[in-house]
């Protein structure tokens, strides 16, 4: 049902646009400058002093018709009365060709003047070409005037407004609400569904670094130190002596002082640092 509405929409749309460019074309076709065809037929026949133009009389109409539509003819032979004439054309089966003026409805006369006057003319320019002159042209009928007007075309232009207006509200809806409605549209498909895109970096592997075997480092042990015995010299004992040791008196005689071993300053230095001295 949405598309079924969307369609019907755009249908009214394009025809409602097709309408008024067909208006503006019947407008437009009003204020043109309006114009009736004035027609005279000229017939070729042979001027009877050629043996060989009876036989050509058809080919001759075709290369009237080519004379008369040619620039010099319309500058060198119509001259100011070309400013109305529109063309010549052979009738068909036949070797009579038609000329055509096209005139607004005060020049209808001059036209018709022209028209008259043409055999005449056509004649003299042959005479030129072919050295003489081995057809005659007669106009067949008074000219004939168009019963209604043939330019502007009022119904070709109200149909060339109508194309124009559907191709013009077409080129809009392409280029305009495609592109107002595709980004949604394509944002959404884009998020729904995205893209695989293979990865063609060349993958670089990591160095890998040998392995080295761990040696363990020799264990050294070291001897201890020997623990240094403090030595105490005679100068050390004289700073440490307590001071209640009896002092010898001078008047007395000193005994022979024997010196003492090194067992006994060690056991008398052991004794002193315990406190029993």
């Amino acid at each position: 049902m949405p598309n079924t509405s969307k369609l019907k929409n755009f249908l009214s749309r394009i025809i409602f646009i097709a309408l008024v460019g067909a208006l503006v074309a019947f407008v437009y076709s009003m204020f043109l400058p309006r114009y009736w065809q004035v027609t005279g037929k000229i017939v070729v026949v042979p001027s009877g002093t050629s043996v060989t133009a009876g036989q050509n009389l058809y080919l001759e109409a075709g290369n009237t018709a080519e004379i008369m539509n040619s620039p010099s003819f319309k500058k060198n032979i119509l001259g100011d009365d070309a400013k109305n004439y529109d063309h010549t054309e052979t009738v068909k089966n036949s070797s009579t060709v038609a000329v055509i003026f096209l005139a607004t409805e005060a020049d209808i006369k001059s036209a018709e003047d022209i028209i008259v006057t043409l055999p005449e003319k056509i004649a003299t320019h042959a005479r030129d070409l072919y050295s003489g002159q081995p057809f005659k042209y007669l106009l067949v009928s008074d000219p004939e005037v168009s019963g209604s007007l043939v330019k502007p075309d009022v119904y070709k232009n109200i149909a060339w407004g109508f194309l124009a207006g559907a191709i013009i509200f077409l080129l809009y809806w392409i280029f305009i609400e495609t592109l107002r409605t595709a980004p949604s549209e394509a944002e959404e498909k884009f998020s729904e569904e995205k893209p695989i895109v293979p990865d063609l970096r060349p993958v670089i592997s990591p160095a890998i670094e040998p392995e080295i075997e761990k040696v363990p480092e020799p264990e050294i042990f070291s001897a201890p130190e020997p623990k240094a015995e403090a030595i105490i010299t005679p100068r050390d004992m004289q700073n440490v002596a307590p001071s209640n040791l009896p002092i010898a008196e001078e008047d007395e005689t000193p005994a022979e002082i024997q010196e003492p071993s090194d067992e006994e300053v060690k056991d008398r230095l052991n004794k002193l640092m315990r406190g029993e001295l």
